[in-house]
């Protein structure tokens, strides 16, 4: 996943939320996501959870320019 062409160049992001288009998960605090590994690092009240996405996705991005 990659947000390049996604986000304008010098916009801040806001947030990212993925949601689950079968269950309706919704899926926020992204921290990382390793390409290699296909793990989302997720951070909540000082913690780090790992998720490990499968199925079809919504990507909502939030950002200002």
């Amino acid at each position: 996943m990659s947000l390049s062409g996604v986000v304008p160049s010098g916009a801040k992001l806001l947030g990212v939320r993925l949601i689950n288009q079968t269950t309706n998960s919704i899926s926020t605090n992204i921290i990382e996501y390793n390409s290699s590994t296909g793990q989302l690092i997720l951070g909540t009240a000082g913690s780090l959870t790992t998720l490990h996405p499968a199925g079809s996705y919504h990507v909502i991005v939030e950002y200002v320019e």
